[in-house]
């Protein structure tokens, strides 16, 4: 996994009237992290590939990406670079 994208997260963790709010642009894809991943950036660090558990979808350098624990609970939104 050492081609994975790093991720600049938007917020630490968004809150439920952010998840409500209408995205401005629709994610290009998601990545699924695991428990020790979701509780990093949760505490403001960053995350690393090692975390990351699955990747869906195609995206770019600057994309908007979402970000879900194992169970496939939004947990964050990034771009990726």
């Amino acid at each position: 996994m050492t081609d994975m994208p790093r991720l600049y997260l938007t917020s630490k963790f968004i809150d439920s009237k952010s998840l409500n709010e209408k995205p401005r642009v629709a994610p290009k894809g998601e990545i699924i992290i695991d428990q020790g991943a979701e509780e990093a950036i949760k505490n403001g660090k960053s995350l690393l590939p090692a975390g990351v558990t699955k990747i869906n979808g195609n995206f770019e350098k600057g994309d908007h990406i979402l970000v879900k624990n194992m169970n496939n609970v939004e947990c964050g939104r990034g771009l990726s670079s």
